[in-house]
């Protein structure tokens, strides 16, 4: 009742250089919703089912004022592309982030997820916490992750600069 656009099919967004997608307030779909390219302005995506991401999705331009939240209320969000995706949002997915196993995620944001299956994950996962998405509870990453997995995590706002400490989860 609060989204600004519905869909009750399943939507695509493609943005490109020329012509991102122009975010602004919230879009519900009641299907998948695919996305990929740059985007402006701020906006909330919701997918009662999940949220497929076919390639890159970064801001266009450098401003720190365009904003995008990803929201799978039933669903993952899955990453079908292989090779190195970058995605720059803040994201919850009931059922966790997916991804091809000759894939990587580059995550410049806040990742929730209720059922965290490391399995299904791309091969490599980066995130890193976005601090203008202003939820700074949320600096920590909780769930279970194979004892076979190590991990880091970078204790300072500035990435290389900042000497960084390792942990065995």
């Amino acid at each position: 009742e609060y989204a600004s656009i519905r869909f009750k099919k399943p939507v695509v967004l493609v943005g490109t250089k020329d012509n991102p997608i122009q975010l602004e307030g919230i879009w519900h779909s009641q299907e998948e919703i695919r996305i990929q390219g740059p985007y402006t302005g701020r906006g909330t995506l919701v997918s009662d089912k999940g949220i497929i991401v076919t390639g890159d999705l970064e801001p266009a331009g450098k401003s720190e004022s365009h904003l995008l939240a990803l929201v799978a209320l039933e669903g993952a969000v899955e990453v079908l592309r292989s090779g190195q995706t970058k995605i720059k949002a803040g994201i919850y997915a009931r059922e966790g982030l997916r991804g091809s196993k000759n894939g990587g995620v580059r995550l410049h944001g806040n990742l929730a997820v209720e059922n965290l299956n490391r399995d299904q994950m791309p091969r490599v996962f980066e995130c890193r916490f976005n601090p203008h998405l202003k939820n700074h509870t949320a600096d920590n990453l909780f769930g279970s992750i194979s004892r076979r997995v190590l991990s880091f995590r970078i204790l300072s706002d500035q990435h290389e600069s900042k000497a960084s400490r390792r942990t065995s989860l």
